[in-house]
């Protein structure tokens, strides 16, 4: 069974709108991804992606260039591409059940400014996207990875 796992959406969280706007392509905020980096140190965590980022070759270059190397990725990096069925569901949401059911992760918690399944609430940290992720949020984070789910939620 797998470690604690952080799934990491990258515009509003560690990319603001702003930001994303004014800077070159394939910006990530280093203090962003720097506080998601001391998060995986602190709670022994590795992260996935979720981020529609994910799709491009350089996404993984990117979270280097600002802070997070590979070792700090889960070993399935990913959460699977699925398509949108229905508008009033979380695609992202899907795909991290998806993800979360194939590697049998017990604890984890969703960095993401857009919304999840009623089923996640408990493990969704959103943060405003004009803002991206705060220090506030990545000590919720903390506590929310820190206990495994139930049974009843698995």
């Amino acid at each position: 069974m797998p470690g604690p796992i952080i799934f990491l959406d990258f515009d509003g969280v560690v990319v603001t709108r702003k930001q994303a706007d004014a800077s070159p392509r394939n910006y990530l905020c280093p203090n962003k991804v720097g506080m998601v980096k001391a998060l995986c140190d602190r709670a022994g965590a590795r992260v996935v992606i979720s981020s529609t980022w994910r799709v491009s070759d350089d996404c993984r270059d990117a979270l280097a260039a600002a802070g997070l190397h590979s070792a700090y990725l889960f070993d399935d990096w990913a959460t699977p591409l699925l398509v949108d069925s229905d508008d009033d569901v979380s695609v992202r949401g899907l795909e991290i059940d998806q993800h979360v059911r194939a590697n049998n992760i017990r604890r984890y918690v969703i960095l993401d400014d857009m919304p999840v399944l009623k089923s996640q609430a408990s493990r969704h940290v959103q943060p405003d996207p004009a803002v991206g992720i705060t220090q506030d949020q990545i000590d919720l984070a903390f506590d929310l990875i820190s206990n495994p789910m139930d049974d009843a939620h698995a």
